[in-house]
């Protein structure tokens, strides 16, 4: 037997949409006009493949670096999956530990933001390999991978393609 779809849920489904996607759409307003205010010293839109334990999804990801203290960089990533309209926050702070004449990769720690929402986020652990590509400086291969130790070591990794949308020195 087919169920039929009650037009409440239907309604109330996409006007939760709605108001998320005008959500992002304002976040995304504020990502990129007040860095400069904020004190950001880099910021990155990138688009490639959220890969975790049961499947693969596009993701879309705006990041905002503040400039380094003490050689710790902290860091906020506005992340979109076609899933949902609302993006997933991951606030962090990691300290370069390799780096070679064509990437650096990074560890640290921070928090994972599930729902906007949601005021509970989780522990997670991450690292973050860059490779800038070398016939085009503004543009970069990224991944980044994440567990959270709390919750059975779930793992992501995102593997991107960034452009760097600004960079102070």
């Amino acid at each position: 037997m087919r169920e039929i779809p009650r037009v409440a849920e239907s309604a109330g489904s996409t006007t939760v949409m709605c108001r998320r996607f005008v959500f992002g759409c304002v976040a995304m307003w504020c990502l990129a006009c007040l860095p400069s205010r904020l004190g950001a010293q880099v910021g990155t839109f990138g688009a490639g493949a959220l890969i975790t334990e049961a499947n693969v999804k596009p993701v879309a990801e705006v990041y905002l670096g503040a400039p380094l203290m003490r050689g710790f960089r902290a860091y906020g990533i506005s992340s979109w999956t076609n899933d949902t309209w609302s993006p997933t926050f991951i606030t962090a702070v990691e300290r370069e530990v390799l780096s070679t004449d064509h990437s650096f990769t990074t560890l640290g720690a921070g928090l994972l933001w599930p729902e906007f929402q949601d005021y509970d986020p989780d522990p997670i652990l991450t690292s973050t390999t860059v490779v800038p590509l070398p016939f085009a400086p503004a543009l970069s291969l990224v991944v980044v991978g994440s567990t959270q130790p709390f919750t059975d070591f779930d793992w992501t990794i995102v593997a991107k393609l960034a452009v760097t949308l600004f960079f102070r020195g």
